[in-house]
């Protein structure tokens, strides 16, 4: 840096210069580095900030003393003044010395490093070392260095409050500079000044300095600014920027981070707006993107233009998610990102477009963007895979707890005997669709009733979780429907393929230890079960204890009690009646714990050898009850 004019350090000379080297020589030890410390605390004293230029080197000067009020910034670091003792002095060079003194009447050690002038050729202050202690560690720091981080301090502050786009990138390091040159001009003006914020004047900062890092605290309006600081070479470096407020809407977590959130959105926008499928690739996350947009018209939706939301835009960050929210006269966007962090340490993290919502301050709709696309033809699929009996499309088709619940739980065989005379295999045509953030529903006639088809979005995933239908004494709700029926259907199944393990996995843990778990095979008294099991659904009631499942057809009611244990229903008991009431319910668990009872007796019965053992089981003859005896057929 070039000196101020005024004043050249070529034509200032001491007339006593010569008799100082005499003087010195003839006994008067440290007279020439006591007089140089002297005059730089005389200046620093005095505030003269030309004066104390002339008392130190360019190297000095440059770090130091660059800025006009540099010189309060130095008396920040209280350099302790008063009388000058000359400890030691550490020739280095033949220009070059390092002199300890102690300072004032405390004494306080400093080490100056003194350097001669290549032009006046007189000794100046080169660099100070002072001891400082903070938190119980002392160390030894460099007042240049302190004196650089301080200077760099207020040239950000100047630069990012009115400085150009150069600038502001050449007070960055070069990762931070790259991540803020993404930006367009209009949004970088934004976001340097907003995290800059109103500042209050006579703000001191405060600065944590290592080697190579450094954090600075500096006092704003409502808050403060917290700066991490990189050395490099020579120089000090802004990494990142903290913007810390008593007002959430003004707080934010980290700049670099807002820049790299701020800078996909303006991307998304931008190829969204040209159906730059290939860009929005990248920029999305592949759900969104495969599932979403990759498939549709993207003409069909629009959403607002980049340039214009740099003036009504918010950004909230939780942490590995961010929302870019834009304000239109009436809707609000609201775009989310997910973090994506590389495989690679070395290099940053970038954000992907997961979804979008709209909201209509019309009518209160929240309409998801992947919904938008794709609600009306996921939910023709999965109509055309319960018409049709496709497990493995309804699969794809359902969201995990539908499946959990249903699909998961049945074959391909049972799915064609499931209640589901209430869908008819009809085209279904689109009455409303109705949007609720994550949740789409969509009415429907299809064949002579109305039914709504309820969507949830995964991750931009929309897949189908229920079916509304129009039912009286029943639950409408078709996936809480089947969640009663399919136990009943496991039920059936094991019997009629005389597999006991699966009745016993339908069965409540009551009926299993009353009756199941005391046979080995299922017995003749349950041959008419299956057949009353598909019989249509009359009415679901619910006692709070257990539900209860109507099945019914010309005079027969059958009754099915279920009991939820842990996560799914099981079957607890059947009772069958005629619909005449003629005859008192008959009741499957104790129909079977008769035929056990006397199973038992005919056995007890017979002599048997020593050690002989005969299955509980063994049956008599004309001894085993019927369990649809007394049932009109």
């Amino acid at each position: 840096m070039a000196r101020r004019p005024g004043i050249n350090r070529k034509t200032i000379v001491l007339g006593i210069a010569g008799f100082v080297s005499v003087f010195g020589s003839s006994g008067c030890a440290h007279f020439v580095e006591t007089r140089t410390i002297e005059k730089f605390m005389s200046a620093l004293e005095s505030g003269d900030l030309d004066h104390l230029r002339l008392q130190t080197s360019e190297q000095f000067e440059d770090r130091a003393l660059r800025l006009d009020n540099s010189v309060s910034d130095l008396r920040r670091l209280k350099l302790p003044t008063g009388d000058v003792e000359i400890v030691a002095v550490d020739e280095t060079s033949k220009n070059e010395k390092q002199v300890t003194v102690a300072v004032g009447p405390r004494g306080r050690r400093l080490k100056y490093r003194l350097k001669r002038d290549a032009n006046s050729k007189k000794w100046v202050v080169d660099e100070i070392y002072m001891k400082q202690t903070q938190k119980g560690l002392t160390s030894v720091k460099s007042v240049t260095d302190q004196m650089d981080l301080l200077l760099s301090v207020r040239e950000f502050v100047s630069v990012w409050e009115q400085g150009s786009r150069s600038e502001v990138l050449a007070s960055a390091t070069p990762e931070f500079a790259q991540t803020l040159g993404e930006l367009p001009p209009a949004f970088l003006e934004k976001v340097t000044k907003q995290a800059v914020g109103k500042r209050i004047k006579s703000s001191q900062p405060k600065a944590q300095m290592d080697d190579d890092a450094a954090v600075v605290q500096l006092p704003r309006v409502g808050g403060q600014l917290v700066l991490a600081y990189r050395r490099l070479g020579r120089q000090w470096k802004v990494a990142d920027v903290r913007v810390e407020s008593r007002s959430e809407q003004e707080q934010i977590e980290s700049v670099r981070e807002l820049a790299k959130i701020i800078s996909s959105t303006v991307s998304f926008l931008d190829a969204y707006s040209a159906s730059d499928k290939q860009s929005l690739a990248s920029l999305c996350s592949e759900t969104f993107y495969h599932g979403s947009l990759a498939p549709s018209d993207l003409s069909r939706v629009r959403l607002p233009d980049s340039y214009l939301t740099r003036e009504e835009y918010d950004v909230e960050i939780h942490g590995q998610r961010a929302y870019f929210k834009i304000r239109g006269d009436s809707e609000w966007v609201t775009i989310g990102l997910v973090q994506v962090k590389s495989e690679d340490d070395e290099l940053p993290s970038v954000y992907h477009v997961e979804d979008v919502t709209i909201y209509d301050m019309q009518n209160g709709q929240q309409k998801k963007l992947s919904a938008l696309f794709t609600a009306h033809s996921m939910m023709r699929i999965f109509s055309e895979a319960l018409a049709t009996h496709d497990l493995e499309k309804l699969r794809f088709c359902s969201t995990t707890d539908f499946n959990r619940r249903i699909w998961n739980n049945i074959d391909a065989m049972m799915l064609e005997n499931l209640p589901l005379a209430e869908i008819e295999r009809a085209d279904p045509k689109v009455l409303t669709t109705v949007f609720q953030g994550t949740v789409t529903e969509v009415t429907v006639t299809q064949g002579a009733r109305a039914l709504t088809y309820v969507l949830v979005d995964r991750n931009g995933q929309l897949r189908v979780d229920d079916i509304l239908l129009p039912v009286q004494d029943r639950p409408n709700s078709l996936k809480q429907t089947l969640e009663f029926v399919v136990p009943i259907a496991h039920f059936s199944r094991g019997i009629l393929t005389d597999k006991i393990d699966v009745v016993r996995y339908a069965s409540s843990n009551d009926f299993n230890r009353l009756v199941w778990r005391q046979l080995v095979s299922i017995p003749d008294a349950t041959s008419a079960v299956p057949r009353f099991a598909a019989l249509p659904i009359r009415a679901i009631r619910n006692s709070g204890i257990s539900t209860v499942v109507e099945l019914g057809g010309g005079r027969t009611l059958a009754k099915v009690t279920l009991i939820k244990e842990g996560q799914r229903f099981t079957v607890d008991d059947i009772e069958v009646a005629t619909g005449q009431g003629s005859l008192k319910p008959t009741s499957l668990r104790s129909t079977l714990r008769r035929h056990l009872a006397r199973v038992a007796t005919v056995t007890t019965s017979r002599k048997q050898r020593p050690g002989e053992q005969r299955p509980i089981e063994e049956r008599a003859a004309n001894s085993q009850p019927q369990f649809s005896n007394n049932l009109t057929q």
